[in-house]
């Protein structure tokens, strides 16, 4: 796994530092208090802090405030308890919190097919899918709740039927948009995969997705997030091990995918890193066709010898082109088509100004 929990372990015969409150890392301002019905929070304090001072009592104790609780909503922790809350009751969930929807979505099951939870999963993924896909304006607390929503949800999507996949994501498809929740969405989903292994289920959330990444590919590069959103949906992740070589949800059909993309997407830079760091990392075992990949992508998008490029771009090329010359040369010599696509690859480093690729080139002529 790649995310390690930072812990800090306290030195014996030091003053612990006062950690409560405002200054605990979990204080959210006083947040937890806007997660319940208004009348939790206010009328329900107001009219125990008004019964409270005719007795001449100045202060709420919550052992009171819970009990005053109890009292009132009586009848519906008894519905709770006893699991007698039909679907139908609930109200309007677009005017429920977000939080409070999340909640309720972790504690469902994983593959459920209770026939109410389906119900309440088709309510919330739109709900969900327009604030985490739309909209950016986000402060700290969204964040950590985007993160808990899509963890969750990239496990039970991963692990549902294969048939029902293309219809929870389907406002996720529609509301897609240039923002950084799409890239976090994708991340989830490397994240959950990595840890499942679900592999026919992770390549049909994908290609749920490619028409929408061409789409962007298209339009440039001139987005914020879009180099980010492409760079996770191509695989060419900055989580992998450095010594990851292969990956076990890329496997050999994935070698038409990643052919598909370098015709669909070429012209964009961000798309040539992409696979071009594939190749260096996860995708080792795809050289013999990523040369034709890259190749392909720089004869027909000429704009690629001039434009701006993505850090690290040429540096990722040269490693696959001179490991493939190491292994290859006599298949360089002999078969014209192979030796006619690697020069051209050779000439593209060239002109970026790369000695590696000049003395390579002075090597196979």
């Amino acid at each position: 796994y790649f995310w390690i929990s930072g812990r800090i372990f306290w030195q014996k015969g030091k003053k612990r530092p006062n950690n409560s409150g405002a200054n605990c890392h979990f204080w959210r301002g006083g947040k937890s208090f806007e997660e319940y019905p208004q009348d939790w929070t206010d009328d329900l304090r107001d009219a125990i802090r008004k019964e409270n001072y005719k007795k001449s009592v100045y202060k709420i104790s919550e052992v009171q405030t819970l009990e005053r609780f109890v009292e009132k909503y009586e009848n519906e922790i008894k519905k709770v308890i006893s699991n007698n809350i039909a679907y139908d009751e609930l109200d309007n969930l677009e005017k429920l919190d977000l939080e409070t929807l999340k909640t309720a979505f972790e504690l469902l099951p994983l593959k459920t097919e209770n026939e109410d939870h389906k119900k309440f999963l088709n309510e919330i993924f739109p709900i969900f899918s327009k604030k985490l896909l739309i909209d950016d304006d986000r402060t700290e607390t969204d964040y950590a709740l985007e993160h808990k929503f899509l963890e969750k949800f990239a496990y039970f999507i991963l692990t549902c039927k294969k048939k029902e996949i293309e219809i929870y994501l389907k406002s996720f498809v529609d509301n897609f948009s240039n923002s950084e929740g799409v890239a976090d969405f994708f991340q989830e989903f490397i994240f959950a995969e990595d840890r499942l292994n679900q592999y026919e289920e992770f390549w049909i959330v994908w290609n749920a997705f490619y028409g929408k990444i061409v789409e962007i590919c298209k339009k440039g590069s001139s987005y914020y997030y879009t180099k980010e959103i492409i760079y996770n949906y191509l695989l060419a992740w900055q989580y992998w091990k450095k010594d990851a070589r292969e990956w076990h949800t890329l496997k050999e059909k994935e070698k038409l995918f990643y052919k598909k993309v370098a015709q669909d997407m070429g012209p964009c830079p961000a798309v040539l890193y992409s696979i071009s760091k594939v190749l260096n990392d996860i995708g080792t075992n795809f050289l013999e066709d990523g040369i034709f990949w890259v190749s392909g992508i720089l004869k027909r998008n000429k704009n690629l010898f001039s434009e701006e490029l993505e850090i690290n771009t040429i540096f990722y090329i040269e490693n696959i082109v001179r490991r493939y010359i190491l292994t290859n040369r006599q298949k360089i010599k002999k078969i014209s088509r192979i030796k006619k696509n690697i020069i051209t690859i050779l000439n593209f480093l060239i002109e970026r100004g790369s000695v590696t690729g000049y003395l390579l080139r002075e090597d196979i002529l």
